[in-house]
């Protein structure tokens, strides 16, 4: 699997994450093709599309848009800021 990672907040930077491992890890061997963007972002970011996508007014962990494709799986929204404080 493609993995793409975007960096929205720098402070990811520091943390050595392979996420390109992690991914080929949970997904079945059919998808070894596909692709997903991983956006690694903050509190605010994260806030706005929680917001705009899911009707709730404050930040979150994670967020997921699947695509709906066997080739384009999707986009991942991961904010610095709540897992944190999850942690």
């Amino acid at each position: 699997m493609k993995v793409y990672v975007n960096f929205d907040d720098n402070r990811w930077k520091k943390y050595a994450i392979d996420f390109e491992k992690i991914a080929n890890a949970a997904v079945p061997a059919k998808y070894k093709n596909a692709e997903v963007s991983i956006t690694l972002t903050n509190d605010s970011e994260i806030h706005k599309l929680n917001k705009q996508y899911r009707g709730m007014d404050k930040p979150t962990n994670v967020l997921s848009f699947e695509l709906g494709d066997d080739l384009l799986l999707g986009d991942i929204y991961i904010s610095i800021d709540t897992v944190k404080r999850d942690d």
